[in-house]
């Protein structure tokens, strides 16, 4: 079984969904077998990024969590739009409709199931790395997640509330003894100097950043409908991207 790296924000809007889909294709430009699942139910999205947006897709993790689908279903291989080989990118999405999000929520799911449907995924499609997309702050869902990482990777930006949420989060990562931590913050103002920014961070939650993402005028304008990594491969973002994708794939080897 592959390794298993959760992405997680302890607040929506840093940004989380469109680093996990830009991370999946730098570790896949580097030869890696990539799998990605959206397990944010509630607001899901990832899939957008990939071209998926106003495709007709028959299955989703949704359907799987409810017992309707196998677990081949509902994966998609996205990897035809990069030149990616050997690397590849097999996305399982969830369903972006308001009938969908309301009767997961009402009806709710085994967590169980969840757990079989990660396992599962890697040893089908024989992954190198599993990214999971988590939904924001701390739920039953989120902490199966967490509690199954092989690396969490938490996303923050340069604001007071995401300072507190995070030092939670890691602490419950501690707990639950997930074996490697990292801290990526983005939308990072060019103002703020990077190293004792980077230093300050490392000093508050004793992990490692591998990323301090700047503000990017061009990734804003893209709006989400592309890889940025991809089409904008010397972008500072995307440089700094590829940069944490290394990291990621140099911690699970």
């Amino acid at each position: 079984m592959g390794s298993v790296v959760a992405i997680h924000s302890f607040r929506g809007g840093t940004g989380k969904s469109n680093l996990t889909a830009n991370l999946a294709y730098c570790c896949a430009s580097l030869g890696v077998r990539v799998g990605v699942v959206d397990t944010d139910i509630q607001s899901p999205g990832i899939h957008v990024l990939f071209g998926l947006g106003n495709s007709p897709m028959d299955y989703c993790l949704n359907d799987y969590l409810k017992g309707t689908c196998s677990i081949k279903d509902p994966v998609y291989d996205v990897s035809s739009q990069f030149s990616l080989p050997p690397g590849r990118i097999n996305l399982m999405p969830s369903r972006l409709n308001a009938q969908a999000i309301v009767g997961m929520l009402k009806e709710g799911f085994d967590v169980q199931r969840l757990s079989s449907a990660l396992s599962e995924l890697s040893k089908e499609f024989q992954l190198d790395i599993l990214l999971i997309d988590t939904h924001p702050g701390i739920e039953e869902d989120t902490l199966l997640s967490i509690a199954m990482s092989d690396v969490l990777t938490v996303i923050l930006r340069p604001d007071e509330q995401d300072y507190l949420g995070t030092a939670v989060t890691f602490e419950i990562a501690k707990r639950m003894e997930v074996p490697r931590t990292f801290l990526v913050a983005n939308r990072v103002p060019a103002e703020l100097n990077s190293e004792q920014f980077r230093s300050k961070l490392e000093e508050t939650y004793k992990v490692p950043v591998i990323g301090l993402l700047p503000f990017s005028y061009g990734l804003m304008m893209a709006q989400s409908r592309e890889i940025y990594c991809f089409t904008s491969p010397n972008d500072p973002f995307s440089v700094a991207v590829r940069n944490a994708a290394e990291h990621i794939v140099k911690s699970v080897k």
